[in-house]
């Protein structure tokens, strides 16, 4: 793991970069470190809360099994005729009747 982001001296005044997980660097002066500290964690901060979860994260993301049984329950929904007409229809084209 990296040190975090410090301001350090730069042409007489303070200049802090931070890492973003996308990549990028940004970087600014300031007059005073705190000011120079303050932004790095605004910065860091707002780009915690601009990058989403792929599929949602956790609480959302289906497993494959968990896909099946939704596939399942879909199934057993199914009204007696839709289903027989929609099994029929697949056998005839995996039988190609």
């Amino acid at each position: 793991m990296s040190k975090p982001s410090a301001p350090f001296k730069f042409r007489g005044k303070w200049r802090i970069q931070v890492t973003l997980k996308n990549g990028k660097r940004p970087a600014k002066d300031f007059t005073k470190h705190a000011g120079a500290a303050a932004w790095a964690a605004d910065q860091l901060a707002t780009a915690n809360s601009q990058h989403n979860p792929e599929l949602g994260g956790p609480k959302q993301a289906i497993s494959p099994s968990a896909m099946q049984l939704e596939l399942y329950q879909s199934i057993l929904a199914m009204p007696w005729k839709e289903l027989q007409a929609r099994v029929n229809s697949s056998d005839r084209k995996r039988f190609k009747l």
